[in-house]
């Protein structure tokens, strides 16, 4: 039965095939929105004033360096231990849920030997830390108008 494939930039590269029915199938391309937290955001901004901005791009440089550290150290057991426990940090720090829950599933997965729900995880997380996508690190919308 023909698969799909992932390829080294973890590009979903569909392989043709056809449901029961002779029907094609459906090619899923999961989307998730980036949710942070607004009250950590708001004491951010109280604490750093106008640096905020700056801090904050400094936070989202160096959750975007591990992820590419944990994609590429996905052979590795330890490296890839390392970069996901950074990218818990960074993205605590910051009030980055998904990105924590997301680094936090690798982990998690890693502990339990789980290799399916490994590739799963780092499947999330690497589509995750592409902030060039539609909806990348956009903030969700569901939250408080102001954080103030």
């Amino acid at each position: 039965m023909p698969r799909a494939t992932s390829a080294p930039d973890d590009t979903f590269r569909p392989v043709p095939c056809t449901g029961q029915a002779g029907a094609p199938v459906a090619t899923l391309k999961p989307r998730e929105r980036m949710m942070f937290d607004h009250v950590q955001l708001a004491t951010i901004c109280d604490t750093y004033g106008e640096r905020s901005e700056a801090f904050l791009a400094t936070m989202l440089t160096d959750v975007e360096l591990r992820a590419r550290a944990a994609r590429d150290a996905a052979d590795d057991a330890c490296a890839l231990r390392t970069a996901c426990t950074q990218i818990v940090e960074l993205a605590s720090t910051i009030g980055m849920l998904t990105m924590e829950h997301a680094a936090h599933g690798v982990l998690d997965a890693q502990a339990r030997g789980d290799a399916a729900a490994l590739a799963a995880c780092l499947a999330r997380l690497h589509r995750l830390a592409a902030p060039e996508t539609p909806d990348g690190w956009s903030m969700d919308d569901s939250g408080p108008e102001t954080v103030a």
